[in-house]
């Protein structure tokens, strides 16, 4: 598809909103087309709300009925949600905003006490429908104790009883990183947990050994060195900018090896070339107007008569940034059964920016795509390649419908959707678009993945268990099964493989730790295999995995291997090289997953590859495994519906918005943009229009400030780290070109803020006449997705913790970001609902009143004010609360 045809296609196919008489959004008009030919197709979003301005339904452009329906209290959030997709779920909060219990669309129900004087949860109860009460988490607290103390817990929660067993943490830097922490798993994986009585009674319930985990930071909280549960450190080392300049790694009672040699950024923070220890260099180029990745190079040192050049890409793009060709330059092209073999992957798009067609080269072999892997190549065996094109299609609401190939083999994969929802599975004989319901659960959640292979489920909607081989009409011993255990966070603690053959019961099982996975294999009871896979989380572009066998070392791999994972603009692997930058395995993949070509220097080190498409771990079920969800590459769909709701619209199972090449989903519940630094992945829309309102009477604001400092200072003014923040205000090329003033719109929402913030606050009312207002009650859907939403709520770190836990500065920006706007039944509050029950909203000043923080230190700076003295009225206090009308001051 070239520039041009693109821009054609896309001609008179906008989106356009259309607001109410208050602002809000009512419709929201988008016109799409998939050939220059045809004329544009109109698809309608509609919301309504009720009085006081909150969302109470949505409807997307294919159902005759509402997607999602809310109903709330007096106050607060939604304390119902209907969706067709997710089913009903319920939750009532108490009267500090803290959730307390909640009703999910299986029946299953939640509860969460608090400590009464400090708010901490206590415990979270949990009774599926039909079922016992059971305990699932119990928290307890470091005491104000000289110990305690020391380890900077005090106060902190220093024990977690969870669903996998007790994470426990024995010391915290100043900046919140725990610096040693265990993890002891439960004694019986596949039983439920209760956490039922006293503490002491429960040591039998987890199994004796204790993974411990330490690690030592610098003043901003980034790793220097992390020592894993099996006594492997690994260690980093920064630049004055924080950026990562090199990694190595000491293997226990091994020597320091280098891991990543160095690296070189541009003025923008933009990686410009990596040394990994093997000596292998990575280059990348950028397009000087948008910043865009245009290019990445990978060559390895000189050694005989082998090729130096590894890997050079080449991006094109269209005008909006959707990627529309990549080239590899380092292989050649090649010929074969009549076919010119380019070494490039070319593609279109509809005017929605969804993959309609793809062409590459996948290997001879290939058959129709399935959950297993095709055959494995030989890395010789570059010749026996083919062309293949892919066509895709979708409904109004953006459900992948078919998957036509034409290549090796010639197929079309059909899905059936649901004609009353989202839900669909491969099309099968006889089955409609109304039996699709009965394939899942009131929650969304699929019920088999593939005819004869059922799919369990847990009481938090999280995969338990994938029987692979059902040998029986109930479950029996004899079936083949995957079996997962989580934590309270969501995240996959253990996976656990059954297997049956000739008379043996095959158990492979894989434990996650911090750095550090592993791995084991039982026939029957005899141990055959036990090695560990030390992962390098700090480590450059490339991701870097050592394996380390303590038993059942195969024959063709070096024990203590390190395998040098070469990635795309997604994440993929697409290159792993040994220590001496020599080829392991080689990888292409089809649009939306799944393996065009597979070859390996032998098949040995091939079946130790287990991180694929989109830089995830494939399971044995031919899923894989994003962190909060699992994705099927065959159909293009998510197992289940989105965990975070509507984050990504009112379809909550299409993947990333279906333009996987420009596109990447990092946990499951979101799609992002794909940088060249990973922490800094930003959410796919960026460019918002802010709703203003420039007819408010009063806005209230709680300050730190007395009323005399105040009139002192001519009233009130954006402070740089604010101005810095773009929130509501505008922003260009990530810079905020308006300064904004943090108020509320009503009198309760002051207060509420200022009762949840440590220390005095002030009261004050605000004439806002004439002044420009955006609220969040308002805004908060556009607001959301705004590239430097997380670089402003970072710096403030008691929010962090409150929103997040004490933990929030070892995560990376994109979980950040999706527990302040996902608002989990579980745990705190989410910043979203801060911010939106308080009634929170900005004043926008004018552009000539933005400053920055260094402007302070500059002498006679005088600064800007946003609202004069003269507009503003003490009305009260914190302390002393509300005062009377006849004693406001002016």
């Amino acid at each position: 598809m070239s520039k041009t045809s693109f821009d054609t296609l896309c001609e008179q196919t906008p989106t356009l909103t259309i607001s109410d008489n208050r602002g809000l959004a009512i419709r929201a008009l988008a016109y799409n087309r998939i050939h220059t030919s045809d004329a544009p197709e109109e698809l309608i979003t509609r919301n309504r709300y009720n009085a006081v301005g909150q969302l109470i339904a949505s409807r997307d452009a294919r159902l005759d009925s509402d997607n999602f329906r809310y109903q709330y209290p007096l106050g607060g959030a939604a304390l119902r949600t209907d969706g067709v997709d997710n089913g009903t779920s319920m939750q009532l909060t108490n009267i500090e905003g803290r959730p307390v219990m909640s009703l999910d669309a299986k029946g299953t129900r939640s509860w969460v006490t608090y400590e009464p004087e400090l708010g901490r949860p206590l415990a979270h109860q949990q009774q599926p429908e039909g079922g016992q009460k059971t305990v699932t988490d119990r928290f307890f607290y470091g005491e104000n104790s000289a110990e305690h103390k020391a380890a900077n817990i005090n106060g902190q929660c220093i024990r977690h009883y969870d669903t996998a067993g007790l994470q426990q943490v024995d010391s915290l830097s100043i900046s919140g990183v725990a610096l040693q922490q265990q993890r002891q798993l439960l004694t019986d994986t596949l039983g439920p947990v209760n956490w039922f009585g006293e503490e002491q009674s429960w040591a039998s319930r987890l199994r004796r050994e204790s993974f411990v985990t330490r690690c030592t930071t610098d003043i901003l909280g980034q790793l220097i060195t992390q020592t894993d549960a099996k006594g492997h450190t690994q260690r980093m080392a920064y630049n004055r900018a924080g950026q990562l300049s090199g990694s190595w790694l000491t293997i226990k009672k091994g020597t320091e090896q280098v891991i990543v040699k160095s690296l070189d950024y541009s003025a923008a923070g933009q990686k410009l070339r990596e040394e990994s220890g093997n000596g292998v260099v990575t280059e990348y180029r950028y397009e000087a107007e948008t910043q865009r990745l245009i290019g990445i190079k990978t060559t390895r040192p000189a050694i005989k008569e082998r090729p130096t050049l590894l890997q050079d890409l080449r991006y094109d793009y269209d005008p909006v940034g959707n990627i529309l060709a990549i080239h590899n330059d380092a292989e050649a092209t090649r010929f074969f059964r009549n076919q010119k073999i380019v070494p490039e992957t070319t593609y279109r798009y509809d005017a929605l920016y969804q993959l309609t067609e793809a062409t590459g080269r996948e290997s001879d072999s290939n058959r129709a795509q399935n959950a297993s892997l095709p055959a494995l190549s030989s890395l010789t065996d570059g010749n026996q390649y083919v062309n293949y094109t892919r066509r895709y299609s979708y409904d109004r609401a953006g459900n992948l419908l078919k998957i036509q190939h034409s290549g090796a083999s010639q197929y079309s994969t059909n899905i059936t959707i649901s004609n009353i929802s989202n839900h669909g599975i491969q099309q099968q004989d006889g089955l409609t678009a109304a039996d699709i319901r009965c394939q899942f659960d009131a929650a969304g959640n699929q019920q088999q993945l593939q005819p004869g292979q059922p799919l369990q489920w847990d009481a938090r909607h999280q995969l338990q268990q994938v029987t692979t081989v059902k040998r029986g009409a109930e479950n029996t011993p004899n079936d083949d099964y995957e079996h997962y255990l989580y934590a309270s966070d969501g995240m996959r603690v253990v996976k656990q493989s059954i297997q049956h053959t000739n008379n043996i019961r095959q158990i492979s099982r894989v434990t996650y730790l911090p750095g550090l996975e592993l791995r084991t294999q039982h026939n029957d009871s005899e141990l055959m295999e036990d090695f560990q896979v030390i992962t390098l989380g700090v480590a450059g572009r490339a991701k870097v995995r050592v394996l380390l066998w303590e038993k059942g070392q195969p024959a063709g791999i070096d024990n203590g291997q390190l395998r040098y994972s070469f990635d795309n603009q997604i994440g993929s692997s697409l290159l792993e090289l040994d220590n001496n930058g020599d080829i392991i395995s080689q990888e292409e993949y089809y649009p939306f997953g799944g393996t065009a070509l597979f070859a390996a220097r032998n098949t040995i080190e091939a079946k130790y590859k287990t991180v694929r498409y989109s830089g995830k771990e494939r399971d044995a079920t031919g899923l894989y495994y994003y962190g909060f969800r699992y994705y099927m590459p065959w159909l293009g769909r998510w197992l289940n519906a989105d965990p975070a709701g509507t984050i990504d619209g009112l379809n909550l199972y299409r993947m990333v918005r279906n333009n996987p090449i420009s596109l990447m989903d990092e946990d499951g519940r979101m799609p992002v943009r794909m940088t060249n630094d990973k922490e800094s992945m930003i959410p796919t829309s960026i460019d918002y229009n802010i709703i203003i309102d420039t007819n408010i009477d009063y806005l209230y604001r709680a300050d730190t400030r007395s009323p005399e400092e105040i009139e002192k200072a001519g009233g009130f003014s954006a402070s740089g780290s604010i101005a810095n923040a773009g929130t509501l205000g505008r922003f260009e090329n990530g810079e905020p070109v308006e300064p904004i003033l943090y108020t509320a719109e009503k009198v309760y929402g002051m207060k509420d803020f200022a009762n949840k913030m440590p220390g005095e606050r002030y009261f004050y009312k605000i004439n806002a006449s004439g002044l420009r207002v955006a609220s969040y009650t308002k805004n908060f859907e556009g607001l959301k997705n705004t590239r430097n939403l997380v670089t402003h709520l970072k710096k403030q770190k008691q929010l962090m913790e409150k929103v997040i836990g004490e933990d929030w500065s070892n995560k990376t920006d994109t979980e950040i970001r999706k527990a302040l706007i996902t608002e989990d039944s579980s745990g705190p509050p989410s910043w979203m609902s801060l911010t939106t029950d308080a009634k929170e909203a900005h004043i926008i000043g004018d552009k000539k009143l933005l400053y920055k923080s260094k402007q302070l230190y500059e002498k006679d700076f005088q600064i800007p004010i946003l609202v004069s003295w003269e507009k503003i009225e003490h009305i009260g206090s914190k302390e002393k609360g509300m005062l009377k009308k006849s004693k406001y001051m002016k």
